[in-house]
């Protein structure tokens, strides 16, 4: 089962208001949902088939990759070097949890 089929139900234990994502949670549907939560999107948005996303989508796009890649290398790290073991984690809670 891909994380995006339980997407919402991750997000009620997440400790953070910020959702960053790729785009296979990006939706209009989905983007409602966050916005009733309470939640600010991070997600990248994506093109339709016959319908590229336009030039300030991509340089926002972008723009989030550059926060998001920072954050996957720092787990990279901990997983590869640090010994963590490969699991899904969402918030600092979570976290604090797995290393305590």
């Amino acid at each position: 089962m891909h994380d995006s089929q339980v997407f919402y139900e991750l997000l009620s234990d997440n400790t953070s208001k910020d959702v960053w994502a790729d785009s296979a949670y990006y939706s209009e549907e989905s983007e409602i949902r966050l916005e009733a939560m309470v939640h600010h999107s991070y997600v990248h948005k994506k093109g339709n088939r016959g319908k590229t996303l336009s030039k300030r989508d991509t340089e926002e796009n972008r723009r989030k990759s550059r926060v998001r890649v920072r954050v996957e290398h720092e787990f990279g790290s901990m997983e590869n070097e640090q010994g963590l073991c490969s699991c899904g984690l969402l918030g600092f809670g979570a976290l604090r949890l797995r290393l305590a």
